[in-house]
């Protein structure tokens, strides 16, 4: 990691009194350097087919296609999203990460997995941390649980919390960096 410090991803909180907009957090906005990119290109407020309302909101949907260091998420390197003991994230449905090639499509690998979370079957540390590999080639057989293939090129990874609680919509929790980790990814 170079001398500046990993930026952690937000996910910013609906307006209020409307439907969200999706709009680029303040990490990795058009024109900066400040680290990962993690946009919200999506918030689930309203049933399909009707008028989005300002009510609770049901699914939380956000884009990353840059590492902590603001490089772009490419096959030839390993990453791993690190979430410490407590730390994942807060909903009151489920969680997923979801990988995509470059053109946003579901890209073939060899387990045939697309999304992994907190319904996978993911095995945590010793300390109760969560590590997910994010790679190309297997992380090996004691990490495939956590393991999201990613295709050989550039991809993205979109993190999906449906029902968020209020610390994922207010700014109070937020993801941890995604973290590009050649040599060893332990």
């Amino acid at each position: 990691m170079t001398a500046r410090t990993a930026k952690r991803l937000q996910l910013p909180s609906p307006k209020q009194g409307g439907p969200p907009t999706p709009t680029p957090t303040q990490h990795g906005a058009p024109g900066s350097d400040t680290g990962a990119a993690l946009e919200v290109v999506q918030d689930d407020v309203a049933p399909a087919g009707r008028r989005p309302s300002p009510g609770p909101v049901r699914a939380r949907s956000a884009r990353c296609t840059t590492d902590a260091e603001g490089r772009p998420l490419d096959g030839a390197h390993a990453y791993v999203l690190h979430f410490d003991a407590g730390r994942t994230p807060p909903v009151r449905g489920f969680w997923s990460l979801t990988m995509m090639n470059d053109r946003q499509l579901f890209v073939d690998n060899p387990l045939d997995r697309y999304a992994i979370g907190d319904r996978s079957g993911m095995t945590t540390n010793p300390d109760g941390s969560l590590d997910t590999h994010i790679q190309y080639d297997s992380p090996g057989p004691g990490r495939e649980n956590n393991w999201l293939p990613a295709p050989e090129g550039r991809f993205n990874v979109f993190l999906r919390l449906y029902w968020p609680e209020q610390s994922a919509l207010t700014g109070a929790w937020a993801p941890p960096p995604l973290i590009r980790r050649d040599a060893d990814v332990s």
